[in-house]
């Protein structure tokens, strides 16, 4: 795959639109470019369309030749999700209230076909952290989990045709990909005691499940699939951790089998949570990075058995190139953001690098470049992207004013063979691109209240003047600071009877002719200016940011976030913008 083949879709404050990474300003074959507002796009699987929201609709593009091939015109959507073969475009909306009249709910999750160029389908749907319907990978069905905890399977070639998966408290449910596909249900614990459930069922017959495992400590869960649908891992979490050891709550990882043939426990040798789990693309091993910082990788075969470990670090993400060579682990967040690429069949580190205040990564399509960029609202400031060469080269880097979204247009015609590239020589680190964009040197670490010491406080017209010692007229000297035993009240009545007397009398009298002579040296500072209320601005608006982190994580972990904790979440960008006008810099 040529550079020129490499295309990334990208979305910003004033537009969308799709360029070469390694030269944003060139001109493609057939360009695609959209000015205005828009919220969210997708592609579909095999890049051959792409959707996207605005505040007028929903469009969908055909790539290869740059026109509009579906709009709907409705103001309100937020969410737009794309079908495997790219048939089915599904939308969501914030749900209304009902129809005072009919009563009837608000139908805000619309099914749109583009080969009818008509909705298909339209239900009420009020959560949205969980509003996408699953689909088969050939399409014929899709699933949604209804308000009354059971699950529906709509099918596609039979318009109004429904199955039902129904059980007691169903939290989440999971379709599998493949050929043949299977669906997993979670019932959490009961308060009763009975312990959480994973069931598998083959998709069409729900009277006997094929595969069911039971445990404990599990409030929430994250299905993971392999890429055949054979085997998932079951990532569990607790809202407390009993053992008061992390803020997060405690976490264990599972295994199970749809032969079901064999579920296990994956058995980890660090305490502390998991951070990310991610399926090799030949489906026969897994990564998991666990543990406190500095947290430890290691390799799993797919029966759950430890293979390699890539030692400790401080990292949290775990990312296969799709071809399987290249395994990247790094760490981001509030991390230093240490990228290590490592040769899966060798197990040896290729490269290490570091590319700081990253808030995404994606591989290319040939599994060659890894694109790690920083994105608002996570962060307003030095938004942009950068392309690493596997062999830790910044191939080619591109700044922004405000960026939103990027994404790597799929090519899945052109995507690698995992089994001829494990036998394949990597090749070497592109020449003449090792002196791109150099990250910027840390500094030292300064806390809050030194950060706004004896210098210049932005936003404020006067420079924040060390700490005085005060003194207290008639008190005995104690090095210039204050007994504990002067009160407010003595000091006033002193500097009364000191104000009473001749020589004060005088020095107040001569104060009060300068006043009336001469104007002040320097204005009082505006109300809000002083360093003390940009101390305590700074410290809320750092306490309300380390709450925003803690959400963020609530809503990986599966929680569904009420509407107050979601307007919270949204003020991320402002709280940081914020505190980047201050001069204090925000934890990650």
């Amino acid at each position: 795959m040529q550079k020129s083949q490499h295309i990334v879709a990208y979305r910003s404050g004033a537009d969308i639109a799709a360029c070469d990474p390694f030269n944003p300003e060139a001109a493609l074959a057939t360009p695609f470019a959209r000015t205005g507002a828009f919220r969210h796009f997708e592609y579909s699987r095999d890049g051959s369309s792409l959707a996207y929201v605005g505040p007028e609709g929903l469009t969908v593009v055909n790539v290869a030749t740059g026109e509009d091939v579906y709009t709907f015109a409705r103001k309100g959507i937020i969410e737009v999700s794309v079908s495997p073969n790219g048939l089915y475009v599904c939308t969501w909306e914030r749900q209304a209230r009902p129809d005072p009249e009919t009563k009837r709910p608000h139908l805000n999750l619309l099914i749109h076909s583009l080969t009818t160029k008509a909705v298909i389908a339209e239900h009420a749907h009020k959560a949205q952290a969980s509003w996408a319907p699953q689909w088969t990978d050939d399409e014929t069905m899709y699933a949604r989990l209804t308000s009354n905890a059971e699950v529906t399977i709509y099918s596609t070639a039979q318009r109004g045709s429904t199955f039902k998966l129904r059980a007691t408290n169903i939290a989440a449910y999971s379709l599998s990909p493949g050929r043949n596909p299977h669906i997993a249900i979670f019932i959490p614990e009961a308060k009763n005691g009975n312990p959480a459930i994973v069931k598998i069922f083959s998709l069409g017959n729900f009277n006997v499940p094929i595969s069911n495992k039971t445990f404990f400590k599990a409030d929430k869960i994250k299905f993971i699939w392999n890429k055949i649908g054979t085997g998932v891992l079951l990532l569990t979490s607790t809202e407390v951790d009993a053992t008061g050891q992390s803020y997060y709550g405690e976490n264990n990882l599972y295994y199970m089998s749809t032969a079901g043939n064999w579920d296990c426990r994956v058995t980890l040798d660090k305490e502390g949570p998991i951070h990310d789990v991610a399926w090799a693309p030949n489906s026969k091993e897994f990564a998991v990075t666990y543990g406190f910082i500095p947290s430890k990788t290691a390799l799993f075969s797919y029966r759950a058995d430890p293979i390699f470990e890539f030692g400790t670090g401080p990292r949290n993400t775990v990312s296969f190139s799709p071809n399987g060579r290249i395994l990247c682990i790094g760490g981001f967040g509030n991390l230093p953001g240490q990228l290590d690429f490592w040769d899966m069949t060798k197990r040896a580190k290729i490269a290490s690098v570091s590319c700081p205040n990253s808030t995404q990564l994606s591989w290319s399509p040939d599994g060659r470049y890894l694109l790690t960029s920083t994105l608002s609202p996570r962060l307003r400031v030095d938004n942009g992207w950068k392309l690493w060469h596997y062999r830790g080269v910044c191939v080619a880097s591109h700044a922004a004013k405000e960026l939103f979204q990027v994404m790597w247009r799929p090519c899945a015609q052109l995507a690698p063979n995992p089994e001829s590239w494990a036998k394949r020589e990597l090749s070497p680190a592109p020449a003449g691109l090792a002196e791109a964009v150099k990250p910027k040197p840390a500094g030292a670490y300064r806390p809050p209240s030194a950060r706004l010491g004896p210098r210049a406080v932005p936003g404020a017209s006067f420079t924040q003047p060390p700490p005085q010692k005060r003194t207290v007229p008639g008190a005995p000297q104690t090095g210039g600071l204050v007994p504990r035993n002067s009160s407010p009240q003595s000091q006033q009545s002193q500097s009364r009877g000191n104000s009473a007397s001749p020589a004060g009398a005088q020095q107040q009298n001569g104060s009060r002719g300068r006043t009336q002579g001469e104007k002040p040296a320097s204005p009082a500072p505006a109300p809000g200016t002083d360093p003390q209320s940009i101390e305590k601005r700074s410290q809320y608006l750092i306490k309300k940011l380390k709450q925003i982190m803690g959400l963020k994580q609530k809503m990986a972990n599966g929680e569904t976030l009420d509407p107050a904790q979601v307007r919270k979440l949204e003020s991320e960008g402002e709280v940081r913008m914020q505190l980047a006008e201050m001069g204090v810099t925000p934890p990650l």
